[in-house]
């Protein structure tokens, strides 16, 4: 805000989120069809695998009425990818 300073909310697809996971699903929206690896966006956002974890599941629960859903493998060599579901 640029009244009071406070991070304002990032909207994607309809989903409230954090400035933080809109930077992530941005990323990984960027990434498209190869995705974005684990180890870049930890390097990208200066911070570890676990804390790219937690963001990815509360922004996959922030999308309930979207068809998209940001999949992936955990860890370092990880690749995360925004996938449409099969309506």
């Amino acid at each position: 805000c640029n009244y009071c300073g406070q991070p304002l909310p990032a909207h994607r697809m309809g989903a409230k989120l954090t400035p933080m996971q809109g930077r992530i699903f941005d990323l990984v929206q960027r990434g498209g069809v190869d995705g974005i690896t684990t180890r870049d966006l930890c390097d990208i956002l200066k911070i570890v695998p676990n804390t790219v974890k937690q963001h990815v599941y509360l922004i996959n629960g922030e999308l309930p009425l979207s068809d998209y859903r940001i999949y992936g493998r955990a860890g370092r060599v990880g690749v995360y990818r925004l996938i449409r579901e099969a309506a």
